[in-house]
Parts: C-alpha cells; structure tokens; sequence
C-alpha cells in the first residue's frame, strides 16, 4: 500500500512540473524531397541545439547543399529557470 501511495505522488509531481514548464517542446517538421534534394528544419546539429535553420542536402552523397538561418531564438533567462 505504502509503494502505492509513494508512486502516485511521484507522479503527480511530474504531472505538475510538465504543466508548468515555461517553453514548449518544439513541433517535428517532416522532411520534404524534391528530386534529389531533401529540405528539413532540423532541431539539432549533432549535440548542437539548431532551432530556425532550414537546410538542404543531396540525397546521393548526404552533403550540406546550403543552410539558412530564418530566425533566431532569444533566450530570457528569466524565462529559462
């Protein structure tokens, strides 16, 4: 009963800290192909966070055809806690 109990308030706390968070997870945006190019809007880089890039790549060799930047994130730390 007692394993019961802990585990229901474990999760409601998560339930809570979810609920609160200040920014929201980022959508998944589906590559598109065209030829033999595919566009993506990747979220991350590696171990790099790359949110408001769009970037092409060949799909034979994988290689970067171009990359831009269509806008920047601002972080307010105030925000970020």
């Amino acid at each position: 009963m007692m394993k019961l109990i802990v585990f229901s308030i474990i999760l409601v706390m998560l339930g809570i800290s979810e609920s609160v968070a200040k920014r929201a997870v980022p959508s998944i945006v589906i590559p598109v192909q065209v030829g033999s190019i595919e566009y993506s809007a990747p979220h991350r880089n590696g171990s790099h966070k790359q949110m408001g890039f769009i970037e092409a790549r060949d799909l034979k060799s994988g290689g970067l055809i171009w990359s831009r930047q269509i806008y920047a994130v601002k972080h307010d730390l105030e925000l970020e806690r």
